[in-house]
């Protein structure tokens, strides 16, 4: 009876990856049939997949308000797949949003909701998809963990493609903490075990996988060959988006490679197709490419245009991290063709941005960890219900022993050990506020490391993090009882100097950079050596803690671009040096 409007729902599904625009419109269509005929569960169908095709078109709260109508649907007609299917499509949809906290939570909504159930399958899924959520919070331990959980469940179940999106996963994660080699050897044995007849799409988007690896092991000629043959596959199952993802890529090789020219037309190529299916945040991303590429070609008008182009969409659409990237791009623009004064507004929009944005990651992963302590709390107050008595007396340990490791979590870098950005925030607004009360001296440092990433790139990640290590040893060793270091981010570090005006605090800072440099750093590596550029403000009639944060940041910017390796202190014309 109902045979025309669930084609039309299947249909729609199928297309949202490849086709969203035309997926939009089967799932509305769908959807205006089966509310003419009240048939309820095929309006369920239709609004699950017009959530997930809002959010491909970047509509993020339309998506959400969508998808909660399906959800109430099909609670209300008591199935339990269809409810974990729209959850699953809200976990993304929040994900993709940067609600990382929410997206946690969501999936663990899932994982519960299959465990209950006994679907293995879905169980699978939500647990790939909680390692997902794990790396895009920075916390490669816990990706892998959960994809490991979800492996043996799909070979358990027989599903055989589950398992190789789960070994693509695990590749991800390598390739984001930088070691390529292990990546690759997890997008091989995917490859190995999958056939492109059977599913062309993962197919694909493993050949393009083990391209970006070679790319970034600076092996292009199979970085080429293994794009051009994905690239041939997308093009074959017409799945545009792939296709404009793996254009991408061979741009960026032609950009490492210093032909500008050729990425410029692969670019083209695909911000082409990403406007003509309308996913607005990948053509920011494409634009941000591209107008690197204008950049390294001097051609700052062309790079206005494009760097504006993704400018105007992600204050649209509110992606945060697109957002900063494409005021940095404009500010080189614009120091590209003199015109210094825009090249400073956009430079400073960048600067405050790029703070929110990473504390707005501090953030999201301590909400993210509140969010599995009170998941897994849940379940240990349900066990102590049922055990009572001793049983109640350990879990209670556990969960104390639970709150004071997330309180460790909350409050430290973990790899340096020391405080992490939100702390120190926290912090500094207070010290800022005693001193507005009582007008006394207060001083901020920021420093990083110089040509950091050539350290990774030398020497290897492990010699970075040894560097990040014994950097952060040096600094808590040498400063005084009332200062407070942290890792503010990267290779980036800060120290708060309470009661110091800007001399003293010239000094303090020197000699920790003196005693960066003069380290026996060949002790690490016999080629290594590591100097640090700082900038300080003391500047207490700042509007507030983070505008004198910004100010230091702002003269490190010029330590940075004026010899590296001294000390800056601030002043309103950023001409006054002390050295």
């Amino acid at each position: 009876m109902f045979s025309d409007i669930d084609k039309l729902n299947e249909d729609a599904w199928n297309l949202r990856n490849s086709n969203t625009s035309e997926a939009l419109r089967l799932c509305q269509n769908a959807l205006l049939k089966a509310q003419d005929q009240n048939y309820t569960r095929g309006m369920a169908d239709s609004l699950v997949t017009m959530g997930f095709c809002q959010f491909r078109l970047g509509n993020y709260q339309e998506a959400l308000v969508t998808a909660a109508q399906a959800l109430e649907l099909f609670e209300a007609l008591s199935d339990l797949a269809g409810r974990q299917k729209t959850l699953n499509t809200m976990g993304i949809i929040y994900g993709q949003s940067g609600d990382l906290a929410s997206a946690l939570k969501t999936f663990l909504q899932v994982q519960k909701l299959c465990q209950n159930s006994g679907d293995q399958d879905a169980e699978a899924n939500a647990l790939n998809n909680i390692g997902i959520i794990y790396k895009m919070l920075g916390e490669p331990t816990n990706a892998l963990e959960y994809h490991l959980k979800s492996l043996p469940l799909y070979e358990a179940t027989g599903l055989e493609q589950g398992a190789l999106r789960t070994l693509q996963n695990i590749g991800t994660v390598y390739d984001d903490i930088g070691n390529h080699q292990e990546a690759l050897k997890y997008y091989e044995k995917s490859l190995e075990k999958q056939n492109k007849e059977e599913d062309p799409v993962t197919y694909g988007l493993t050949l393009s996988n083990i391209g970006i690896c070679h790319r970034k092991l600076g092996i292009f000629d199979k970085a080429f060959e293994y794009q051009d043959q994905s690239l041939k596959i997308m093009e074959r199952i017409q799945d545009r988006l792939g296709e404009s993802f793996v254009l991408d890529e061979i741009g960026l090789s032609y950009f490492d490679m210093k032909e500008p020219e050729k990425a410029i037309d692969y670019l083209e190529k695909s911000l082409a197709i990403k406007h003509a299916i309308g996913d607005r945040k990948h053509t920011a991303t494409t634009c941000l490419h591209l107008g690197a590429v204008y950049l390294e070609l001097k051609e700052g008008h062309k790079a206005i245009k494009t760097f504006q182009e993704a400018l105007s969409i992600v204050e649209t659409i509110q992606a945060k991290n697109e957002l900063y990237k494409s005021h940095h791009g404009l500010a080189k623009a614009y120091k590209l063709i003199h015109s210094h004064q825009l090249a400073f507004e956009h430079l400073s929009k960048y600067t405050e941005l790029r703070e929110a944005f990473h504390a707005e990651v501090s953030d999201q992963r301590f909400h993210a960890l509140r969010v599995s302590y009170e998941v897994e709390q849940a379940e240990k107050e349900r066990e102590i219900y049922r055990l009572k008595s001793v049983a109640l007396a350990q879990a209670n340990m556990e969960l104390t022993q639970l709150k004071n490791q997330l309180e460790k979590l909350a409050n430290e870098d973990p790899l340096t050990g020391l405080y992490n950005r939100r702390v120190f925030n926290e912090k500094l607004e207070t010290e800022f506020k005693r001193v507005q009360r009582f007008d006394g001296p207060m001083s901020v440092m920021i420093c990083d490391i110089d040509s950091f990433k050539k350290v990774n790139d030398t020497f290897s990640h492990a010699v970075g993090d040894e560097v990040l290590k014994t950097v952060a040893k040096i600094f808590k060793t040498n400063i005084r009882s009332i200062d407070t270091v942290a890792r503010y981010g990267g290779e980036e570090f800060v120290i708060l100097l309470p009661e110091t005006q800007a001399k003293e605090a010239y000094t303090i800072c020197d000699r920790l950079r003196q005693l960066v440099e003069t380290y026996p750093w060949h002790k690490i590596h016999k080629d290594l050596s590591i100097t640090m550029s700082m900038g300080v403000c003391d500047d207490t009639h700042s509007k507030d803690a983070h505008e004198m944060i910004s100010k230091a940041d702002h003269t490190l910017y010029a330590v940075k671009h004026n010899g590296k390796n001294h000390v800056r202190i601030w002043d309103s014309q950023q001409a006054s040096v002390l050295a």
